[in-house]
């Protein structure tokens, strides 16, 4: 069986080469979702797939462009629109990436070149906006939340609390309750009602 390391390892070469040959084209792509959590966590959360998305203001890429690319890199179509797999791993090539104004993407290197990915403060606050949206919680959804949390304290002053903040407080999220829960919990475990800094 293939250990998490090893498929942290093909997730982060996949998504590094299926970049650099659609940046050959012009696209830009973003790591985006679960993929991205990977990321951050570097393996301590394995996603299922890796979805990308083009930078805003780009257009469409064409599906005669897609199946160029894709076919260099030996991927196989899943039937699915935009959906292919390579050694065994889904690739799943989104729309427009989706974010907040001014996003402070990641860059991030890999043995296939380099990826950007999310911000970071945007894939906790979709997390646990996610996995607060059902009654009780969704499981899996708040675990992978509380691993992204972890992962944005280990950033220190690379992670933007204040702009998380706002971006949990925001009517799309709505989440700023639960954020402070969140990260009360993770700060002071036996004291989870401690106030923390604002």
């Amino acid at each position: 069986m293939t250990s998490e390391i090893d498929d942290f390892s093909k997730h982060l070469c996949i998504a590094g080469r299926v970049t650099q040959a659609f940046r050959e084209k012009g696209w830009n792509l973003i790591v985006v979702g679960g993929s991205a959590l990977e990321f951050y966590t570097e393996g301590q959360y394995l996603s299922g797939d890796i979805d990308v998305c083009r930078r805003l203001g780009q257009p469409t890429i064409p599906p005669a462009i897609e199946r160029e690319v894709m076919g260099r890199l030996n991927a196989k179509s899943t039937g699915t629109r935009r959906q292919w797999k390579i050694d065994g791993v889904f690739v799943d090539i989104l729309g427009e990436v989706e974010t907040a104004q001014a996003p402070n993407f990641r860059f991030l290197q890999t043995p296939e070149g380099e990826i950007q990915i999310m911000p970071a403060e945007e894939i906790l606050i979709e997390r646990i906006f996610v996995a607060y949206s059902n009654t009780p919680p969704l499981k899996e959804t708040l675990f992978a939340a509380e691993k992204m949390l972890r992962a944005a304290f280990a950033m220190k002053e690379d992670f933007d609390w204040a702009y998380a903040r706002n971006l949990a407080r925001s009517t799309t999220y709505d989440v700023g309750e639960k954020l402070d829960e969140m990260t009360n919990r993770q700060l002071n475990p036996h004291n989870p009602k401690r106030d923390i800094e604002k």
